[in-house]
């Protein structure tokens, strides 16, 4: 059953759209265009280039897998393949930049 209240779209710096296969293993990003801190949490992965399925929510009809994500019910809201859940913006850049600059993943994260 779909999430009513999100919309899908795709950052990737080729712009294909991925297979069904290839999003099950991209991160998804729950966020809202006007909230300053998606807006970082957006601008972070999209200055390293990673590729990720961002799912724009609208505020008063939250989906109801960001909810068992994150039930604090914020945007951002950072989630890994391995359902590792990031929400708060500032630890969403973190760990994006620590990735991109040593490869170690969120549980490495102090």
């Amino acid at each position: 059953m779909p999430d009513y209240g999100v919309f899908l779209y795709h950052v990737s710096l080729d712009r294909r759209l991925p297979n069904r296969k290839e999003m099950t293993a991209r991160p998804v990003l729950y966020s809202f265009r006007r909230c300053p801190y998606a807006m970082r949490a957006r601008l972070a992965l999209l200055s390293s280039g990673m590729e990720c399925e961002i799912r724009e929510v609208r505020l008063s009809a939250k989906p109801a897998s960001m909810l068992r994500a994150s039930p604090k019910a914020t945007v951002p809201v950072f989630v890994l393949p391995d359902h590792t859940v990031v929400d708060e913006s500032l630890d969403i850049m973190c760990w994006d930049s620590m990735t991109r600059s040593t490869g170690c993943s969120i549980s490495g994260m102090t």
